[in-house]
């Protein structure tokens, strides 16, 4: 313990004065101009070329570098059930160290703004040295413009992560790959109306034996028509369709009856949101929809029932003081299975986060997060979900910030969890100290 406090500090205190040399001192830093920084100008270096002592800052380079560095302990790092123990070697809980690696840029071809981001990262545990994992995120794209009344964004990226535990079908490490283009317009119709468009093609997989069954291809279109209220409210109208092929249910290789779940599907949603700013202290957000999924079995070719289900969202942001808000939120999902086998998955959840910041540098932050989550028009629960159909989770965490300097941050988080099914119970805690290193 007294080993991995140290090495936090030397670390902290290490990127510290490389932030302050770098970033030319914290002075310095503040008085960059935020028009320097949209248009990604390099900073004068005539400095530099006249022999004189001069600091250029990474913010203002074509690139922006970012860093994130941190170390911490997880108590159920497979996120185990409470009655198994670990296998021969190995450690229910673990230290580990998390690096991420990144960079930024954004640049203009005539009107027309372009960015391109990516990261790597490597997490390593002590003592389990076959849990380790590496990520990484590569995205480019444009915020176009066409004419002052229509705009929108075209990105692409493709993605490798770990799957948080909690959300995992079965016990163990499972890396998701994610591959998508997406683009979007919002095009004023008359004054106040909106013309909103959005679709792309996408596609998820998963290392994991288990959860493989989930691997898909999709395709997705949405419409919709947007009245705006400036400084008041918003109505928004819209419907989409998303179609969905899972890539790996046809064969019956994952050793459960795949055969019992679709292969392709079909979700329709509509829905009609409203948003409200009573006051710079109190804004609300409302939605109500309806989502009908219907499925193509993979092993007779026959077309199910359509489901249909109601969607909600209500949210309150309540901000008595410049120091502390409230946020507060329930809502009903229907999206592409992730935490269970199924041709759909349907999530309750309710959720409370409360920010408070007693000073410009420092930001305590805490929230509770209640989901039940259940299989639309899955097989059962023996025959495709070994830990049930159906899960109550619990998510606690809480989290402090402190600004170092303008470009670094110094972090501390906890985390607890807990999940639920019918034939399954884990929980687990995850405690870590970091900083991060982002120009802007």
């Amino acid at each position: 313990m007294k080993a991995v406090r140290v090495g936090v500090l030397g670390f902290v205190v290490a990127f510290s004065l490389l932030g302050e040399r770098l970033d030319g001192g914290r002075a310095a830093a503040q008085t960059v101009e935020s028009s320097e920084l949209d248009t990604g100008t390099v900073g004068d270096v005539s400095g530099l070329i006249h022999g004189t002592r001069h600091y250029p800052n990474w913010s203002d380079l074509i690139f922006s570098p970012t860093l994130t560095q941190s170390l911490g302990y997880n108590n159920n790092v497979l996120g185990l059930p409470e009655t198994r123990t670990p296998a021969r070697g190995t450690t229910r809980g673990d230290w580990f160290s998390s690096t991420l690696v990144g960079t930024s840029s954004k640049f203009y071809v005539g009107s027309q703004d372009f960015f391109i981001d990516g990261n790597y990262g490597l997490k390593k545990y002590f003592s389990n040295p076959s849990y380790d994992t590496t990520q990484y995120l590569a995205e480019t794209g444009t915020d176009w413009k066409l004419t002052s009344a229509c705009s929108g964004r075209a990105a692409g990226s493709i993605s490798k992560t770990q799957q948080p535990i909690e959300l995992q079908i079965t016990p163990g490490i499972n890396t998701l790959y994610h591959n998508a283009f997406t683009g979007n317009a919002n095009c004023r119709i008359v004054e106040r109306m909106n013309l909103l468009v959005t679709g792309g093609v996408l596609s998820n997989s998963s290392t994991q034996v288990g959860s493989a069954a989930n691997n898909l291809t999709a395709s997705f279109v949405r419409g919709g028509f947007e009245y705006v209220v400036p400084d008041l409210s918003t109505f928004r109208v819209t419907s989409g369709v998303t179609d969905r092929n899972f890539n790996n249910r046809s064969s019956g290789t994952q050793g459960f009856a795949a055969s019992q779940l679709a292969d392709r599907s079909t979700q329709l949603d509509h829905k009609f949101e409203y948003q409200r700013s009573f006051s710079s202290k109190l804004t609300i957000d409302a939605m109500l929809g309806l989502s009908q999924v219907s499925s193509v079995s993979a092993s007779t070719g026959t077309t199910s029932p359509t489901l249909n289900i109601p969607i909600y969202l209500g949210s309150i942001q309540w901000t008595p003081t410049p120091k502390l808000k409230f946020l507060l939120s329930a809502n009903r999902t229907v999206g592409p299975p992730q935490s269970l086998i199924a041709n759909a998955e349907v999530t309750d959840s309710q959720n409370l986060v409360i920010s408070y910041a007693p000073t410009e540098r420092l930001t305590f932050q805490a929230g509770v997060t209640k989901s039940f989550l259940t299989a639309g028009q899955t097989a059962s629960a023996s025959s495709a979900n070994p830990y049930g159909d159906k899960i109550n989770s619990l998510n606690v965490q809480g989290n402090c910030a402190y600004s170092l300097t303008p470009f670094l941050v110094a972090t501390t988080s906890i985390q607890w969890f807990s999940r639920t099914s019918q034939n399954y119970s884990a929980s687990g805690a995850v405690f870590q100290l970091g900083a991060s290193y982002r120009p802007r």
